[in-house]
């Protein structure tokens, strides 16, 4: 069974974690001492915290549960014109096991009930975007970096937007 639960302050170490799983491949290939890998992630952590805070004041953080366990995460804000995933992060080893689908299919209904588009963005080279194609989103546009994707429900218009190739 998959629930959230609004995350708190007290779960600062599982959102570490977390993170950590997101990026540990990556960090790791530098080939640093742990102890400097760890403090690099800390200073990576911290910053996407503050720039999540300043990009999206009005954001829902959640805590996704799996049969009662810790999972993962989910940030969603919501506008007067669109709902954007800010990120939805799950642990290693609750990946492939449909959550992100659950979450999302969840949020596409949230989207089609109050006849809004649901938004997110990925890194190009990310897995992640075989679900979010599979799930209908389409390209709105790209750069060197991300694919920013829009979903529309049946009975909403999306008007395509122009793919723009960042500079």
């Amino acid at each position: 069974m998959i629930t959230t639960a609004p995350a708190s302050a007290d779960d600062a170490p599982f959102l570490f974690e977390l993170f950590c799983s997101t990026r540990w491949d990556e960090i790791s290939s530098w080939g640093l001492e742990p102890k400097m890998a760890e403090q690099i992630l800390h200073m990576q952590w911290r910053a996407q915290t503050q720039a999540y805070q300043q990009q999206f004041p009005h954001m829902k953080h959640w805590i996704i549960f799996a049969d009662k366990k810790k999972a993962g995460r989910i940030i969603v804000d919501q506008t007067q014109n669109e709902i954007h995933v800010v990120d939805i992060s799950v642990l290693p080893a609750f990946r492939n096991q449909g959550i992100g689908t659950h979450l999302l299919r969840a949020w596409q209904r949230e989207a089609s009930e109050t006849e809004m588009p649901l938004t997110l963005s990925v890194y190009a080279s990310n897995p992640a975007r075989r679900l979010y194609d599979r799930l209908g989103f389409s390209v709105s546009f790209t750069d060197d970096l991300y694919v920013w994707m829009k979903w529309c429900g049946e009975n909403q218009t999306c008007a395509k937007e122009p793919e723009k190739k960042e500079v």
